[in-house]
């Protein structure tokens, strides 16, 4: 993903970020890329745009906390229909846009689902770091992003700690 986003260079550092008690906690067993992520960033933006939420070391039940919301969110998503019937409540919020569009986590099968403010779903066959870095290379369109991902979302912020 680096080599796409170069910036993000600025920001690695070793982080233990206590996963065991996340997926306790959360009752899912998060990717092992996106434990990846988090084991060496904070929360990232791209460009004021898009947020990827990260947990940070010590501070996991706050994660959880957030999580729990996103699925109050996700629920009323549901009671209103605006979720495909296919997806049920297996969706894990991975981060959101100034929009109001929404990136989501499918645990089975493993993929990245992108719900937009305006009501469409797509779905891409990615894990969590693959989807972004195609993103960010210019490879993958996503139609509810902005054009030229690769130009904008080399201004990264690294957010938390």
């Amino acid at each position: 993903m680096e080599q796409a986003l170069p910036a993000l260079r600025a920001g690695r550092t070793a982080r233990a970020v206590d996963w065991e008690l996340i997926d306790r906690l959360i009752g899912v067993r998060h990717p092992a890329d996106l434990r990846e992520l988090a084991g060496r960033y904070p929360t990232l933006s791209f460009g004021e745009y898009l947020l990827i939420g990260l947990p940070d070391p010590g501070r996991e039940r706050e994660f959880v906390e957030g999580h729990r919301g996103s699925m109050e969110l996700l629920a009323e998503y549901i009671a209103e229909g605006q979720v495909p019937p296919r997806y049920g409540s297996d969706l894990v919020q991975l981060g959101s846009t100034i929009d109001g569009d929404v990136l989501w986590w499918w645990p089975a099968p493993e993929r990245v689902v992108v719900m937009g403010h305006g009501g469409g779903w797509w779905e891409y066959d990615l894990g969590v770091v693959a989807f972004l870095t195609e993103v960010f290379a210019g490879r993958l369109d996503v139609p509810v992003f902005p054009r030229a991902a690769e130009e904008w979302g080399q201004d990264v912020g690294f957010h938390g700690e």
